[in-house]
């Protein structure tokens, strides 16, 4: 366990810390640039809810590549969990939406990634060159979320 939480911070810390230096803006208020320098391409493996999914990013060690939960940045979807009615069919609807775009992905790319409050990646995800943020803000599936407090449904 010792050697899991060493090898952890030898891989996850650093990433952190470069990422909280080019974090200060929010992800999805930066200028837009051409390209993207710190792209991660990856793999979808899952997806628990709206704004947030498990991939696998092959380039990293398995330890912290391996079904990777991913926020997605900007975004805040309805919980599934604790809720019923209309705000649990937008939930569940916003969980579909993810699911088919990125089951039928042919590139997944995480963009400008930092860590959360929770210590997952937090990312703005592109799929096919296409943000899942826009998608699911664009359908009204999602409110903009930028770590504040949440919004309700």
């Amino acid at each position: 366990m010792i050697e899991l939480i060493f090898l952890f911070a030898l891989v996850i810390l650093p990433i952190a810390i470069i990422s909280d230096k080019r974090a200060k803006k929010s992800c999805t208020k930066r200028k837009k640039k051409k390209h993207h320098h710190n792209d991660v391409k990856c793999y979808f493996v899952r997806n628990y809810d709206g704004d947030t999914i498990t991939v696998n990013i092959p380039e990293w060690p398995d330890i912290v590549g391996k079904n990777i939960s991913v926020r997605i940045c900007g975004i805040d979807t309805p919980e599934i969990k604790g809720t019923s009615g209309e705000t649990k069919e937008k939930a569940l609807a916003a969980k579909q939406v993810v699911f088919d775009i990125c089951s039928n992905a042919k590139k997944i790319e995480l963009r400008n990634v930092q860590k959360d409050k929770y210590f997952r990646l937090l990312a703005d995800v592109y799929v096919d060159g296409k943000s899942i943020g826009k998608t699911l803000l664009n359908k009204g599936l999602a409110k903009p979320y930028f770590g504040k407090t949440k919004n309700l449904w």
